[in-house]
């Protein structure tokens, strides 16, 4: 026997261990290579299927009309206009709440004084889809109907002073107080949706208002958004006092009303 050799018997002896010892290692190998085969050969019905996305967030501005040292009009001998509006629009908000794919924003949530300038540019930045400011009426007045009001388009001008060629005519700017006309529109149908939801029997009174046409008149407070935007005035007793439990369903239904316009509008728009 040379140096350094194994006997025949001890060399085959060792090459079955080398060959059983590395086997299970060989298998897992090879079951990753079927499984990353196979990875993309399942069937359709094996598939899972892709989470759908949640449907983008819509949002909406509350605008409650008055607030701090303007109170509005008396109404109901013993509420304050800038009262009432708060309370509709906090109820409104909680109607509107139920519907999981809108953000709500309210202009103010308490009694302080907000400019028009800063309810427009709340609703501005937010990039609001529907702006609605609320105000009140009385029955005195309208019959007991609601009014909704929507902003009288200008005429586009050209500032004094200013000098602009066929080519830069066509990038000029749109001033601030001319950001609702391009909304006129929508700002049609959102009223006329709001109008027709509103005279619908309520669930909760059985009454229908009457139908009116939106009114159209030159508003500061829609005048600067860029959005389908709407002033309604609610109706509310002017010669009677309301008590609590009466004052809170007369905004309960009202607040109804209007969230089922909204929602309509939303939604088929």
């Amino acid at each position: 026997m040379q140096r350094g050799s194994f006997p025949r018997k001890s060399r085959e002896a060792q090459k079955q261990k080398q060959h059983h010892g590395s086997y299970p290692w060989r298998c897992v190998a090879l079951g990753v290579l079927l499984l990353s085969a196979g990875a993309g050969s399942l069937s359709a019905e094996e598939t899972p299927e892709k989470a759908a996305l949640p449907p983008p967030l819509q949002v909406v501005v509350i605008d409650p009309g008055h607030g701090g040292k303007d109170g509005g009009m008396l109404v109901a001998k013993n509420r304050l206009e800038k009262d009432v509006v708060l309370a509709a629009a906090l109820a409104l908000k909680e109607e509107l709440g139920r519907q999981a794919n809108l953000q709500l924003y309210l202009t103010r949530t308490r009694d302080i004084a907000v400019t028009i300038l800063e309810r427009t540019t709340m609703a501005n930045r937010q990039e609001t889809d529907i702006f609605i400011s609320l105000h009140l009426t009385t029955q005195t007045q309208t019959g007991g109907q609601v009014r909704i009001y929507i902003n009288q388009t200008r005429e586009l001008e050209r500032p004094a002073g200013l000098q602009f060629s066929k080519m830069q005519a066509s990038a000029y700017i749109t001033p601030w107080y001319l950001a609702q006309n391009g909304q006129q529109g929508l700002s049609e149908q959102l009223a006329a949706v709001l109008l027709k939801s509103w005279r619908e029997p309520d669930a909760v009174s059985g009454e229908s208002e009457l139908y009116q046409a939106p009114l159209v008149t030159p508003l500061s407070v829609l005048t600067g958004v860029r959005a389908p935007a709407v002033l309604v005035e609610l109706p509310l007793p002017a010669g009677q006092a309301l008590d609590d439990r009466r004052f809170e369903e007369t905004i309960r239904i009202m607040s109804r009303r209007l969230a089922r316009g909204l929602v309509q509008f939303l939604t088929h728009r």
